[in-house]
């Protein structure tokens, strides 16, 4: 079956996956290709290193899909090609490479949660995560967008407000109460900030 758009939809590429079609990397790209390169172009702006990430992204969504059935497969590839544009940036030597937009929007978490890769410890690490996606699911809908173009997609506060319909000085201020209410559950649940 399809969806209005002519893709598939997620359960059937997850069932192409699980049959092991080289289908389902296709279909998947034809899907969420463009989202999966502006997350990795966000963070990297290189279309050319963000087009790789993306390939690399399909690639570990082909070798892990089938063992780790993702209850949304648009954030499941969302994540992983996040996590290797991240590493990407992290290797690059060239600062001139690195997307602004992102290293500014984790530099505002960052004034938050001052050391998040200093964590050693894994339950602290997941009590954290789990403090952050508890904070995500209770903001409004409208918030909860901004949180996740900002700090999630590395979205620039001009498109996030441009495709809101809104000002960019509302965004701030959206981001500015977002930031603040963050802080106040972490402090209310004993991290030390």
């Amino acid at each position: 079956m399809r969806n209005g758009q002519g893709s598939m939809t997620d359960e059937e590429i997850l069932s192409l996956f699980a049959a092991r079609s080289e289908r389902a990397v296709s279909e998947t790209e034809k899907k969420y290709g463009r989202y999966l390169f502006s997350i990795a172009n966000n963070i990297l702006a290189d279309e050319e290193d963000s087009r790789e990430c993306v390939n690399d992204a399909l690639l570990a969504v082909w070798k892990s899909a089938p063992e780790d059935t993702p209850r949304s497969l648009c954030a499941y590839a969302g994540r992983i090609v996040r996590n290797i544009a991240i590493n990407r940036r992290a290797a690059q030597s060239s600062e001139k490479r690195a997307g602004a937009e992102h290293a500014a929007s984790l530099d505002e978490l960052a004034r938050i949660i001052e050391n998040p890769s200093d964590v050693e410890d894994e339950y602290e690490n997941s009590r954290l995560r789990d403090s952050i996606n508890r904070f995500a699911k209770n903001l409004g809908e409208r918030r909860r967008y901004i949180f996740v173009c900002r700090y999630w997609c590395g979205d620039s506060v001009a498109d996030i407000a441009s495709s809101l319909g809104v000002s960019r000085r509302l965004v701030f201020r959206e981001l500015e109460k977002i930031r603040k209410d963050l802080k106040d559950q972490l402090v209310r649940e004993g991290f030390e900030l």
